[in-house]
């Protein structure tokens, strides 16, 4: 995408010519990902990502590009610090998608599991004592972030990854390996919650594409989703996935993994609230800068300013957003 100001292409550089016809692309909808997607395929609908941001320059690249628009760096050209011995390993584009990807130019790329998580990524160790990079600081970037093993990058605030949900800081050594050479753990959908209790690994409430029929010959072949409910408690342990008491502690631990006081209604990190009766489904999509209607109860992504029911979004200070 260009901006009205851009004289040439941001992507390859070509000039721009008023006498040729803008087309506009449209990127790829949720909609558009299920009408192709093969029946019993899960639906990623929780932070899905569709950019990057460059390690060097901090610009914002689309997936489909592999390296930086601006600078030519790569996506992958990072140096991260092994969370053990804390010796730096360099990465790279050929170490975390397996090859050397070939970016095509003005090819719309549309959104699969190849977005969502580097084929190596979680494979990516420390040279030194061989330990994972996951948790990892980012060594080589101007901000504070760290490594997740899905190859995602977090601010250094966050206890879990946005994407995979994966929580920074694993028990033992021993629970992580688990995790990254079996096959428990979902990296591409992210339909995973791990349980701090007993370090077990449960189900989140995920959509997948099921066939609905009817009477009609035109609506045989329509795809639409279904909705399968997570486990809002382990299966192993029976703790809860979210609001957890700690009482020997006076404290709480979110679905986040942050542990909160007592005194906090909503998680200091994600803003979900302290609340024993939120869905499973609620908590399932949930994404920091989510916010609850007052109203009505329900569930509004960051970037509305108003609930569907009409009611506005009310700051913690209790503000009404402008």
């Amino acid at each position: 995408m260009n901006f009205d100001r851009d004289n040439s292409c941001r992507c390859c550089g070509t000039a721009r010519e008023e006498s040729k016809e803008v087309r506009v692309i449209h990127h790829e909808r949720i909609v558009d990902q299920v009408r192709r997607s093969a029946v019993g395929s899960v639906i990623n609908s929780r932070n899905r990502i569709c950019r990057w941001v460059c390690p060097g320059c901090e610009e914002v690249n689309s997936l489909q590009s592999s390296i930086c628009r601006y600078c030519n760096r790569e996506r992958f050209d990072i140096v991260v610090g092994c969370p053990q011995c804390r010796a730096p390993r360099q990465l790279s584009n050929a170490q975390v998608y397996g090859s050397t990807p070939e970016d095509r130019k003005h090819v719309l790329i549309t959104f699969g599991m190849h977005n969502c998580v580097a084929r190596f990524s979680p494979e990516q160790r420390c040279e030194g004592c061989g330990s994972s990079l996951h948790g990892g600081h980012i060594l080589s970037h101007a901000r504070s972030l760290w490594w997740c093993a899905c190859g995602v990058l977090n601010i250094v605030g966050s206890h879990s990854c946005y994407h995979c949900r994966m929580p920074r800081a694993i028990s033992t050594g021993g629970v992580l390996e688990r995790i990254l050479t079996g096959a428990q753990w979902d990296f591409q959908t992210c339909t995973s919650w791990f349980c701090e209790s007993c370090d077990g690994i449960n189900l989140a409430s995920r959509s997948t594409v099921y066939l609905k029929r009817d009477n009609t010959v035109d609506n045989q072949s329509k795809k639409s989703t279904r909705l399968l409910h997570g486990d809002v408690k382990c299966t192993h342990c029976g703790a809860p996935w979210h609001h957890y008491l700690l009482r020997d502690r006076g404290c709480w631990r979110c679905a986040c993994h942050l542990i909160n006081s007592t005194e906090d209604k909503v998680c200091r990190s994600c803003n979900l609230p302290a609340a024993d009766s939120i869905n499973v489904d609620v908590i399932s999509s949930w994404a920091k800068g989510d916010w609850i209607c007052g109203n009505c109860q329900a569930h509004c992504y960051r970037d509305r300013a108003r609930c569907v029911c009409g009611n506005p979004r009310i700051k913690q200070e209790g503000k009404v957003e402008s």
